[in-house]
């Protein structure tokens, strides 16, 4: 369990976030590209995933370069999704190499990242890295955003009801299991939030949400 002090730690990392981008001109290049991005999995979300990275990799004391390479592998893990691609990272990791070529990058680091992101939808990889990144983009799915913003845009692509992606992320989040101890923490303080504010919500997917605190309450 995250205590206070490290959860306060946990907050000064996201905010630090920003200034460690804007320290690496690469980063900053990559962040301008990703930004055009659209849709769900667009720029906000791929920025999101990269913060949460960010704060969860500097928890686990990843160094200056591991934090760089977590931080392309965040902002480019679903660059080329789209509807045709829903569960096929591939393409992104392909862009990704391309990217990281152009900015000279070595073979080393470039596998690095793009493994990562082939690995990002399953999570089944024993690396810490690895495992980062699928905590991160998985905590996008979490809380009160998810409810608010990205239950409309999947609607709004898909061209169906609100009420059927909710009733699909709830069946995903019964059977989700975070990687990290920092991401499972951050995923149950997320989800207690939403449920503070959705009461109506808790009621009607009481037992998807129980699963998925009782599968990530599990001790490390």
């Amino acid at each position: 369990m995250v205590g206070n002090r490290e959860y306060r730690k946990l907050e000064r990392f996201f905010k630090e976030f920003d200034n460690f981008i804007s320290s690496h001109w690469n980063l900053k290049q990559i962040l301008e590209y990703v930004k055009s991005k659209q849709g769900s999995h667009g720029g906000e979300h791929l920025i999101r995933t990269a913060r949460y990275a960010y704060a969860i990799g500097k928890m686990n004391k990843l160094d200056e370069k591991e934090l760089e390479l977590l931080a392309i592998a965040s902002f480019l893990h679903d660059i080329e999704r789209n509807r045709e691609l829903m569960e096929n990272p591939k393409q992104s990791a392909e862009k990704a190499k391309e990217i990281m070529e152009s900015f000279g990058y070595t073979e080393g680091e470039i596998m690095v990242v793009t493994r990562a992101i082939l690995f990002h939808p399953s999570g089944n990889s024993e690396r810490l890295f690895d495992r980062i990144l699928y905590d991160a983009d998985k905590l996008d799915l979490v809380g009160r955003r998810a409810l608010i913003k990205r239950v409309p845009q999947y609607a709004e692509e898909l061209g169906v009801p609100e009420e059927d992606i909710l009733e699909y992320g709830f069946r995903k989040l019964r059977g989700l299991e975070f990687k990290t101890p920092i991401g499972r923490e951050l995923a149950l303080r997320k989800l207690e939030y939403a449920c503070n504010l959705y009461p109506e919500v808790v009621e009607k997917y009481r037992s998807e949400i129980e699963r998925f605190r009782v599968r990530n309450k599990k001790a490390d």
